[in-house]
C-alpha cells in the first residue's frame, strides 16, 4: 500500500513538469487578448473622443452663424432706431417750435437722445381738458337742439342765418339780414331804388324797420361815409319830418331832432308851414349834409301820378275790352273760312286702317283722300281713322251725303260705316249741343235738318 502510494506521487509530479510550458502559452495568450481588447477600447474611445469634437465643431459653428445672423438682424434694427429717433427728434423740435407753450410742460433730460419727460401737471391739466370736452360736446348737443327748435318756431330767423357750408350744413348768423349792413346797434340797408318819401317810409315798414334816424356824431359819420361810396351825387331819404306850423323837426320814432345832434346844411325856418321832409346829400363835408325837402310837392306829384295811372287804368280796360270784342270777330270769321274750305269735305267713319291700299301697304295720305290725324305705325289699330275726302263738286257732296241718308245703313267689309260733313272743331262743338234734341225728334218721327252753320 505506501509503494503504490509513492509511485503515485511521482507519476503526479512528472504529470505536473510536462504541464508548466502549455501554462506559460496560455497566460501569452490571454494577454494578447485583453491588450487587444484594450486597443478595441481606446480606438472606440478615440472614435468616440472624434465624434464629440465633430459635434462641438458644428454646434460652435451653428452658433457662431446664429450669433451672426442675429447681430446682422440687431444692426438693421439698430439703424431703424436711429432714423425713427432722427425722425421723432425733428418732429420734436417742430412741434415745440410751432407750439411754444409746451416747454412749459416739458423738460429734457438729456440733450442727445432728447428723451421729453411730461411732467404730472401736464397730464392733471390733459385729464381736466378731456373733461371739458365732453362737457363742451354735451352742451353742444344741447345747443343743437334748441337751435333747431328755435328756428322751427320762429321761421323769420332764417334771414339772418345763412348756411356757410353746404356738405355739412354749418349756418352762420348775424344781428342783421342779408344785404344790410351792421353799425353798433343797428343795421342799415342803403337802397338804390328811386322813390318819394312817403314810399320810402312803407317800404322800410314792410321790410321790418323804419327811415334811417341819426342820434350820434359816429351814425352821422358812419351814413354819411356809406352814402359817398355808393352814390353818385344822390340824396339818401332820412326820417326827418317837421314844418305844418308846430315849429318842431321829430324823427320818424317820434323822438325830438333838437334833443340830439344836427348836421343841417341850414338850419330850417321853423316858422314854415309846408310840410317838410329831411334827406341825407353826401358832400364834402358831414356836417352839412341835411337838407329840407318839400312834402306837400311830393304829395302834388303823387296826386298828379294817381290821376295819370287811374286815366291809364280806364285807357286800358277800354281798349281790352275792344280787343276782346275785334278777337271775338276775328275767331268766328277765321272759322267760318276754315269751314268753308272744307265745304267739299266728307269724313267716312269706321273703315279699317290699310282698306285704302294694298296689303301690307302703309298708311300713307292719298292727294285726294287721306286719314285724319298722325299716320299709325301698327294699321290693324281696333279704332280706325276717319277718312276725309275732298271732292271737286260741292253738289257730289250732297249727292253722296242724301244716297247715305236714304240707304240709312252702309257697310264694307262687313264693318258699318258712317258718312258725316267736314266741319271744324268749334262748329262741330255747337252743332253737338243740339244731339239732345235731335234725339227727341228722331224718337217722335220727325224730320229734321240744321241749316248751316
Amino acid at each position: 500500500m505506501p509503494t503504490v502510494a509513492v509511485e503515485t506521487m511521482k507519476v503526479n509530479n512528472g504529470s505536473a513538469l510536462l504541464e508548466e510550458k502549455p501554462k506559460e502559452a496560455s497566460t501569452e495568450k490571454s494577454w494578447l487578448s485583453r491588450y487587444r481588447q484594450l486597443a478595441h477600447y481606446f480606438s472606440l474611445l478615440c472614435f468616440l473622443l472624434i465624434m464629440v469634437t465633430l459635434l462641438l465643431t458644428l454646434s460652435l459653428v451653428q452658433i457662431t452663424f446664429t450669433f451672426q445672423s442675429q447681430l446682422a438682424l440687431q444692426e438693421n434694427k439698430l439703424k431703424y432706431l436711429t432714423h425713427r429717433l432722427e425722425e421723432l427728434n425733428q418732429s420734436y423740435g417742430l412741434l415745440f417750435s410751432q407750439y411754444p407753450a409746451l416747454n412749459q410742460y416739458c423738460s429734457v433730460s438729456n440733450s442727445s437722445t432728447r428723451v421729453v419727460q411730461i411732467t404730472f401737471t401736464f397730464q392733471s391739466q390733459l385729464a381736466l381738458q378731456e373733461n371739458k370736452l365732453k362737457y363742451l360736446t354735451h352742451r353742444l348737443e344741447e345747443l343743437n337742439q334748441s337751435y333747431g327748435l328755435l328756428f322751427s318756431q320762429y321761421p323769420a330767423l332764417n334771414q339772418y342765418c345763412s348756411v356757410s357750408n353746404s356738405s355739412t350744413g354749418e349756418t352762420v348768423c348775424t344781428p342783421c339780414p342779408a344785404g344790410w349792413t351792421p353799425n353798433g346797434e343797428k343795421c342799415f340797408l342803403f337802397s338804390q331804388d328811386r322813390a318819394d318819401w312817403i314810399s320810402s317810409q312803407y317800404r322800410c315798414m314792410a321790410l321790418g324797420g323804419a327811415v334811417a334816424t341819426v342820434q350820434t356824431e359816429e351814425e352821422q359819420v358812419f351814413l354819411w361815409g356809406k352814402a359817398q361810396s355808393l352814390s353818385q351825387g344822390d340824396s339818401y331819404w332820412l326820417g326827418l319830418r317837421g314844418g305844418g306850423g308846430d315849429g318842431g323837426w321829430q324823427w320818424s320814432d317820434g323822438s325830438l331832432v333838437d334833443k340830439g345832434p344836427g348836421f343841417w346844411e341850414r338850419e330850417p325856418d321853423n316858422a314854415d308851414s309846408r310840410e317838410l321832409c329831411g334827406r341825407l346829400t353826401p358832400r364834402d363835408d358831414y356836417r352839412k349834409s341835411w337838407f329840407t325837402y318839400s312834402l306837400g310837392d311830393q304829395v302834388n306829384l303823387l296826386e298828379q301820378r294817381v290821376g295819370a295811372n287811374e286815366d291809364n287804368v280806364h285807357e286800358c280796360v277800354a281798349r281790352v275790352k275792344q280787343l276782346e270784342k275785334d278777337n271775338s270777330f276775328l275767331m268766328s270769321k277765321v272759322d267760318d273760312l276754315e269751314n268753308r274750305s272744307r265745304r267739299s269735305n266728307l269724313r267716312f267713319v269706321g273703315i279699317q286702317e290699310s282698306a285704302e291700299g294694298t296689303p301690307g301697304a302703309r298708311c300713307l295720305p292719298y292727294p285726294a283722300d287721306h286719314r285724319e290725324g298722325t299716320p299709325l305705325t301698327d294699321c290693324q289699330a281696333k279704332l280706325p281713322r276717319a277718312i276725309m275726302i275732298e271732292l271737286l263738286n260741292f253738289q257730289d257732296k250732297v249727292k253722296i251725303l242724301r244716297l247715305a241718308r236714304e240707304k240709312k245703313s252702309s257697310d264694307y267689309n262687313g264693318k258699318h260705316i258712317s258718312i258725316y260733313p267736314d266741319f271744324s272743331p268749334e262748329l262741330t262743338r255747337r252743332r253737338r249741343s243740339f244731339d239732345p234734341v235731335k234725339r227727341k225728334l228722331r224718337e217722335l218721327n220727325m224730320k229734321y235738318f240744321l241749316l248751316y252753320p
